[in-house]
């Protein structure tokens, strides 16, 4: 089975994309890794991120918890992002 391109929007969380090698492969960012296909296509990609091995690359690499309270908002005069915590309600 070849990937498909609308998996990489899908999953972009997930940091699946294309592998560069072939395109019976997907390659994972936070794993560092190429995994094969197979007949199982998406199926497969589920299976991966639900393992504990890529939980783990994925918290390391993109901590999600620790910006779930910020907002960020373009500074024009600056020409940067400012980051704030939100306030609570």
């Amino acid at each position: 089975m070849n990937y498909r391109d609308e998996w990489t929007k899908k999953y972009e969380e997930d940091g699946i994309q294309a592998s560069e090698e072939v395109f019976t492969k997907f390659h994972c960012r936070f794993c560092s890794k190429d995994y094969e296909l197979d007949n199982n296509g998406e199926s497969k990609i589920k299976r991966h991120i639900s393992t504990d091995k890529h939980k783990k690359n994925k918290g390391e690499h993109h901590p999600t918890d620790k910006y779930k309270d910020q907002v960020s908002t373009f500074n024009r005069n600056r020409n940067t992002f400012i980051t704030r915590n939100k306030l609570a309600i």
